[in-house]
Protein backbone atom coordinates (compact mmCIF):
# COMPACT_ATOMS: atom_id res chain seq x y z
CA UNK A 1 0.00 0.00 0.00
CA UNK A 2 1.38 3.41 -1.16
CA UNK A 3 3.09 5.17 1.95
CA UNK A 4 0.76 7.88 3.47
CA UNK A 5 -2.36 5.79 2.44
CA UNK A 6 -4.58 4.97 5.65
CA UNK A 7 -5.11 0.88 5.82
CA UNK A 8 -8.75 0.84 5.36
CA UNK A 9 -10.68 -0.14 8.81
CA UNK A 10 -13.32 -3.22 8.18
CA UNK A 11 -16.21 -4.15 10.37
CA UNK A 12 -16.22 -7.96 11.72
CA UNK A 13 -19.09 -8.62 8.82
CA UNK A 14 -16.28 -6.99 6.05
CA UNK A 15 -13.92 -8.99 7.87
CA UNK A 16 -15.69 -11.85 7.24
CA UNK A 17 -16.96 -11.35 3.43
CA UNK A 18 -13.43 -10.45 2.67
CA UNK A 19 -12.06 -13.58 3.78
CA UNK A 20 -14.64 -15.63 1.56
CA UNK A 21 -13.36 -13.23 -1.33
CA UNK A 22 -9.54 -14.36 -0.68
CA UNK A 23 -10.69 -18.07 -0.17
CA UNK A 24 -12.15 -18.35 -3.81
CA UNK A 25 -9.56 -16.80 -5.15
CA UNK A 26 -7.05 -18.92 -2.90
CA UNK A 27 -9.04 -21.60 -4.35
CA UNK A 28 -8.32 -21.45 -8.15
CA UNK A 29 -5.50 -22.54 -9.84
CA UNK A 30 -4.16 -21.24 -13.74
CA UNK A 31 -2.67 -23.94 -15.77
CA UNK A 32 0.52 -23.24 -17.97
CA UNK A 33 0.16 -22.26 -20.96
CA UNK A 34 -0.17 -19.04 -22.68
CA UNK A 35 -4.45 -18.31 -21.97
CA UNK A 36 -2.87 -17.31 -17.98
CA UNK A 37 -6.13 -18.17 -16.96
CA UNK A 38 -8.10 -21.07 -16.52
CA UNK A 39 -12.05 -21.95 -16.63
CA UNK A 40 -11.59 -22.19 -12.10
CA UNK A 41 -9.43 -19.21 -12.13
CA UNK A 42 -12.62 -17.46 -14.27
CA UNK A 43 -15.13 -18.35 -12.35
CA UNK A 44 -13.47 -17.25 -9.00
CA UNK A 45 -13.38 -13.95 -10.52
CA UNK A 46 -16.51 -13.93 -11.06
CA UNK A 47 -17.70 -15.22 -7.26
CA UNK A 48 -15.40 -12.72 -5.98
CA UNK A 49 -17.24 -9.82 -7.84
CA UNK A 50 -20.23 -10.73 -6.29
CA UNK A 51 -18.78 -10.85 -2.97
CA UNK A 52 -17.26 -7.79 -3.50
CA UNK A 53 -20.60 -6.30 -4.10
CA UNK A 54 -22.21 -8.56 -0.55
CA UNK A 55 -19.25 -6.23 1.10
CA UNK A 56 -20.01 -3.18 -0.57
CA UNK A 57 -23.79 -3.68 0.29
CA UNK A 58 -22.97 -4.61 4.28
CA UNK A 59 -20.00 -1.77 4.46
CA UNK A 60 -22.92 0.55 3.72
CA UNK A 61 -25.41 -0.79 6.11
CA UNK A 62 -22.61 -1.27 8.76
CA UNK A 63 -24.25 -4.61 9.68
CA UNK A 64 -23.13 -8.22 10.08
CA UNK A 65 -25.92 -10.50 9.41
CA UNK A 66 -25.26 -13.18 11.94
CA UNK A 67 -22.95 -14.75 14.64
CA UNK A 68 -22.71 -18.77 14.86
CA UNK A 69 -24.87 -17.90 17.93
CA UNK A 70 -27.97 -16.31 15.58
CA UNK A 71 -27.28 -12.92 17.45
CA UNK A 72 -27.51 -9.91 14.92
CA UNK A 73 -25.33 -6.57 14.68
CA UNK A 74 -25.33 -2.77 13.14
CA UNK A 75 -21.95 -1.12 13.47
CA UNK A 76 -21.86 2.69 14.03
CA UNK A 77 -19.35 4.99 11.85
CA UNK A 78 -16.08 3.76 14.32
CA UNK A 79 -17.21 0.22 13.28
CA UNK A 80 -18.24 -0.29 16.86
CA UNK A 81 -21.56 -2.58 17.93
CA UNK A 82 -24.12 -0.17 18.26
CA UNK A 83 -26.84 -2.70 18.47
CA UNK A 84 -27.42 -6.40 18.65
CA UNK A 85 -30.51 -8.86 18.56
CA UNK A 86 -33.19 -5.99 16.23
CA UNK A 87 -32.52 -3.52 18.61
CA UNK A 88 -33.06 -5.68 21.95
CA UNK A 89 -29.65 -4.48 23.15
CA UNK A 90 -28.25 -1.09 22.63
CA UNK A 91 -24.76 0.54 23.33
CA UNK A 92 -23.20 3.80 23.75
CA UNK A 93 -19.53 4.70 23.57
CA UNK A 94 -17.61 8.06 25.09
CA UNK A 95 -15.13 10.19 23.16
CA UNK A 96 -12.38 7.45 23.55
CA UNK A 97 -14.34 4.73 22.55
CA UNK A 98 -15.09 2.97 25.17
CA UNK A 99 -18.20 1.16 26.09
CA UNK A 100 -20.00 3.62 28.78
CA UNK A 101 -23.47 1.89 28.32
CA UNK A 102 -25.44 -0.73 27.72
CA UNK A 103 -29.44 -0.99 27.34
CA UNK A 104 -31.19 -4.44 27.39
CA UNK A 105 -34.82 -5.08 28.27
CA UNK A 106 -35.25 -1.06 29.30
CA UNK A 107 -32.57 -1.17 31.60
CA UNK A 108 -29.36 0.49 31.44
CA UNK A 109 -26.17 -0.80 32.67
CA UNK A 110 -23.36 1.61 33.62
CA UNK A 111 -19.76 0.72 32.79
CA UNK A 112 -16.82 3.03 34.66
CA UNK A 113 -13.19 3.16 33.59
CA UNK A 114 -10.24 3.14 35.96
CA UNK A 115 -6.70 4.76 35.20
CA UNK A 116 -5.52 1.93 33.15
CA UNK A 117 -8.81 1.77 30.77
CA UNK A 118 -10.25 -1.48 32.25
CA UNK A 119 -13.80 -1.84 33.27
CA UNK A 120 -13.53 -1.39 37.17
CA UNK A 121 -17.38 -1.07 37.85
CA UNK A 122 -20.51 -2.18 35.97
CA UNK A 123 -24.14 -0.87 37.75
CA UNK A 124 -27.59 -1.11 36.37
CA UNK A 125 -30.15 1.54 36.42
CA UNK A 126 -32.28 -0.18 38.41
CA UNK A 127 -30.42 -0.76 41.33
CA UNK A 128 -30.92 -4.47 40.80
CA UNK A 129 -27.03 -5.36 39.68
CA UNK A 130 -23.43 -4.33 40.64
CA UNK A 131 -19.78 -5.52 40.08
CA UNK A 132 -16.63 -4.28 40.95
CA UNK A 133 -13.57 -5.54 39.17
CA UNK A 134 -10.01 -5.19 40.97
CA UNK A 135 -6.82 -5.01 39.07
CA UNK A 136 -3.00 -5.64 40.37
CA UNK A 137 -0.08 -4.86 39.08
CA UNK A 138 -2.34 -5.03 35.52
CA UNK A 139 -3.55 -8.62 36.18
CA UNK A 140 -7.23 -8.89 37.45
CA UNK A 141 -7.33 -10.80 40.81
CA UNK A 142 -10.88 -10.84 42.32
CA UNK A 143 -14.55 -9.47 41.68
CA UNK A 144 -17.11 -8.03 44.29
CA UNK A 145 -20.63 -9.07 43.59
CA UNK A 146 -23.56 -10.09 45.19
CA UNK A 147 -21.80 -9.00 48.78
CA UNK A 148 -19.60 -11.01 48.40
CA UNK A 149 -15.62 -11.27 47.20
CA UNK A 150 -13.86 -13.70 44.63
CA UNK A 151 -10.59 -14.27 43.88
CA UNK A 152 -9.92 -15.17 40.00
CA UNK A 153 -6.88 -17.32 39.53
CA UNK A 154 -5.79 -16.95 35.72
CA UNK A 155 -3.47 -19.14 33.62
CA UNK A 156 -0.07 -17.58 31.71
CA UNK A 157 -2.25 -15.60 29.21
CA UNK A 158 -4.64 -13.56 32.15
CA UNK A 159 -7.77 -16.66 30.94
CA UNK A 160 -9.49 -17.61 34.58
CA UNK A 161 -9.32 -21.22 35.21
CA UNK A 162 -10.59 -20.93 38.45
CA UNK A 163 -12.54 -18.41 41.53
CA UNK A 164 -12.54 -18.98 45.11
CA UNK A 165 -14.55 -17.72 47.80
CA UNK A 166 -12.99 -15.50 50.44
CA UNK A 167 -13.25 -18.65 52.75
CA UNK A 168 -10.80 -20.80 49.72
CA UNK A 169 -13.50 -22.70 48.52
CA UNK A 170 -13.59 -23.13 45.00
CA UNK A 171 -16.25 -21.26 43.39
CA UNK A 172 -15.93 -22.36 40.07
CA UNK A 173 -13.80 -23.68 37.34
CA UNK A 174 -13.52 -23.21 33.61
CA UNK A 175 -12.23 -24.65 30.58
CA UNK A 176 -11.90 -23.84 26.78
CA UNK A 177 -9.93 -24.70 24.08
CA UNK A 178 -6.64 -22.83 23.00
CA UNK A 179 -8.26 -19.41 21.89
CA UNK A 180 -11.43 -19.15 23.95
CA UNK A 181 -13.34 -21.15 21.77
CA UNK A 182 -16.51 -23.14 23.91
CA UNK A 183 -15.25 -21.64 27.28
CA UNK A 184 -17.52 -22.83 29.76
CA UNK A 185 -17.08 -22.56 33.68
CA UNK A 186 -18.81 -24.59 36.26
CA UNK A 187 -19.10 -24.73 40.33
CA UNK A 188 -21.41 -24.78 43.10
CA UNK A 189 -22.09 -20.96 42.85
CA UNK A 190 -22.01 -19.82 38.87
CA UNK A 191 -19.46 -17.84 37.36
CA UNK A 192 -19.02 -14.05 39.22
CA UNK A 193 -17.10 -12.48 36.20
CA UNK A 194 -17.50 -12.05 32.54
CA UNK A 195 -13.65 -11.68 32.56
CA UNK A 196 -12.81 -14.65 30.56
CA UNK A 197 -10.17 -15.74 27.98
CA UNK A 198 -7.35 -13.09 28.71
CA UNK A 199 -9.47 -11.22 30.98
CA UNK A 200 -11.75 -9.84 28.14
CA UNK A 201 -15.14 -9.84 28.92
CA UNK A 202 -17.51 -12.30 27.27
CA UNK A 203 -20.59 -12.24 28.56
CA UNK A 204 -23.60 -13.48 26.14
CA UNK A 205 -24.52 -9.60 25.34
CA UNK A 206 -21.60 -7.97 26.17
Amino acid sequence: MPEGVPFPQLSPGDVLIYGAVMAQMASATSPAGDSGEGAGCAEARAQGRTAATRMGKARAGRGLLADAAGHTYTYNAQHRIATADNNNIQYVYNAFGQRVEKSVGGVAWYYLYGPAGRVVVELSSNGGGYRSEIFADGRHIATYVNNATYFDYSDWLGTERLTATLSGYEQDACTSLPYGDDFACSGPGGDPTPLHFRGISAGNSA
